[in-house]
């Protein structure tokens, strides 16, 4: 993989955090922070499972957006 797909593939990762941006703190809210930091830890598994058996470019786009969404799951959380 070449150097702009992985910037790209990053680019992608943060857009999706700062998308998702409002989704833990609405689960939060609604369900707790067990099931916010579960969503957020089975899509982080989802996405480096993705990651590492891939083999185009746009199944690495797909995990990179699925690593953004579980990302701001379970990093953003103390600050929500």
């Amino acid at each position: 993989m070449d150097v702009v797909a992985g910037r790209a593939g990053f680019s992608l990762f943060a857009l999706t955090v700062g998308l998702a941006s409002t989704v833990p703190a609405w689960i939060l809210r609604r369900f707790g922070i067990k099931a916010t930091y579960g969503v957020g830890g089975l899509l982080m598994v989802l996405g480096f499972g993705l990651l590492g058996v891939t083999h185009h470019l746009h199944q690495y786009f797909f995990a990179a957006a699925i690593l953004g969404l579980g990302f701001a799951s379970c990093a953003t959380v103390p600050a929500v």
